[in-house]
């Protein structure tokens, strides 16, 4: 099997640089940390008494998300190539801005 990734890359740009891939992590780290970490403290200080099960709620939706995340999006990249994973997350983003404009707009009915 080719490799998708170094075919993609243009001649000009020469090899990958150690700084620019430690830049990507820490920005790739950071934009998956602070939403984590906002979402699990607003679960655990939820007015109910039910913050078990609300820490548990949010771990079990990260780790389904780190299970089929990977899944679907290798499955996009060998059915489409490199174009699939852009279709994909353009379709997960649409799907999600739905489903979050419908929740909005619940809570706004009441």
């Amino acid at each position: 099997m080719k490799n998708i990734i170094s075919d993609q890359r243009c001649a000009k740009c020469g090899p990958p640089s150690p700084v620019l891939f430690f830049l990507i992590s820490f920005f790739a780290g950071m934009s998956y940390a602070v939403p984590y970490t906002y979402a699990i403290f607003y679960g655990l200080n939820s007015q109910d008494e039910d913050e078990g099960k609300q820490g548990g709620f949010h771990e079990a939706i990260i780790g389904m998300i780190f299970g089929i995340g990977p899944l679907i999006g290798g499955l996009a990249i060998q059915m489409l190539n490199l174009a699939g994973l852009g279709i994909m997350s353009a379709t997960i983003l649409i799907a999600v801005a739905i489903i979050q404009y419908s929740f909005i707009k619940s809570l706004t009915k009441k």
